[in-house]
């Protein structure tokens, strides 16, 4: 945490990891100012005040950034390049005391777990699609998606036959009847879909299911806070995800990562899906709970991307670790990362 002041608003800036790769180093950071009358105030922090030395004695600018990040994150550039091994950072504000920034602390993680799945083409669009599906319900709880989402799912039968005769979708596949019985746990009607549906479903899908057929799901949100965590993915369809932090504000929970490799311009699908992002991630909290994460925008910095994950639904309480599963086409990545929470409240 360092707290800040000037003429026109006080606040603290608290940050949650360091990342030093090709493109630079930089710092992902939460932030909360008020303004002489106690109110919030929306302006970035001065961090063309503070001074930043490392422990070589070199100083460094802060480039403050938000990169399409949710209101009150940030990124903070640093500049010149540091050095890939220096050991701490010292961030100073005006008239506060120096911070000292350790950056050979490393968090206990277990080494990620890849299993192969061996989705085709089409499985993995209508898993992506089935997840659509179940954040539309999640995020309109009082809603029944068989009203107002119902267009949603209209001619997924004939997608699931135009997969089929162009051979990215084999006959025998158990996803069609998954998403069938997807469709009906939701009351969605005229999606087309002939194959029967399946007696059962993947174990996040049911979790989300439960949210949304409780009608009245946990009101109760998590205050406003931030947890430093720090989890590289092994790559996944040409994409290497970095998890950089996470932070509930406002009612809504975010995941601040990078994605190593690059993503391509936005190519916008069915259902509202952003095919440019390959990958399909959840989130499980330290009570068995589920949560999808999809982008809700990103930053393209040439061979890497800043990218925000919000979570559906949000979290409902500060766990004190996650489980992040993440899955492509051809493998899946299983990581427990554990939380350091900041301000929660």
């Amino acid at each position: 945490m360092i707290l800040f002041h000037d003429e026109t608003i006080s606040g603290e800036l608290d940050l949650m990891s360091y990342a030093h790769t090709a493109s630079g180093a930089r710092l992902v950071a939460m932030w909360q100012g008020r303004n002489p009358l106690g109110s919030r105030h929306h302006g970035p922090p001065p961090v063309e005040a503070f001074t930043v030395t490392d422990d070589r004695g070199t100083p460094y600018d802060l480039l403050f950034s938000t990169n399409g990040r949710p209101e009150w994150t940030c990124e903070l550039g640093l500049e010149p390049d540091p050095p890939p091994d220096i050991g701490w950072l010292e961030v100073t504000a005006p008239g506060e005391q120096a911070v000292r920034v350790d950056l050979n602390r490393r968090a206990d993680t277990p080494a990620p777990e890849v299993s192969d799945v061996g989705l085709s083409v089409g499985e993995h669009l209508l898993t992506r699609i089935a997840e659509r599906l179940l954040v539309a319900a999640a995020e309109f709880p009082a809603q029944p998606v068989a009203g107002e989402h119902a267009s949603m799912a209209v001619g997924l039968g004939a997608v699931i036959a135009a997969l089929e005769a162009t051979e990215m979708l084999s006959a025998g596949s158990p996803v069609p009847g998954q998403l069938a019985a997807l469709c009906a746990s939701l009351q969605v009607r005229g999606h087309g879909i002939t194959v029967a549906p399946a007696p059962e479903l993947p174990e996040p899908w049911i979790s989300l299911l439960s949210h949304y057929h409780r009608r009245k799901p946990d009101t109760a949100r998590a205050g406003d806070g931030f947890a430093g965590l720090a989890a590289a993915l092994p790559e996944l369809d040409g994409v290497r995800l970095v998890l950089l932090g996470l932070h509930n504000c406002d009612g809504g929970t975010w995941v601040d990562a990078l994605a190593l490799g690059g993503l391509p311009g936005r190519q916008h699908g069915p259902l509202g899906l952003d095919l440019a992002f390959p990958l399909s991630v959840w989130v499980r909290d330290d009570a068995g709970r589920w949560h999808v994460a999809r982008p809700s925008g990103w930053f393209d910095g040439g061979s890497e991307a800043a990218l925000t994950l919000r979570l559906t639904p949000p979290l409902t309480r500060s766990p004190a670790w996650i489980e992040v599963l993440a899955a492509g086409q051809s493998a899946e990545v299983r990581t427990t990362v554990p939380l350091g929470w900041g301000y929660p409240r």
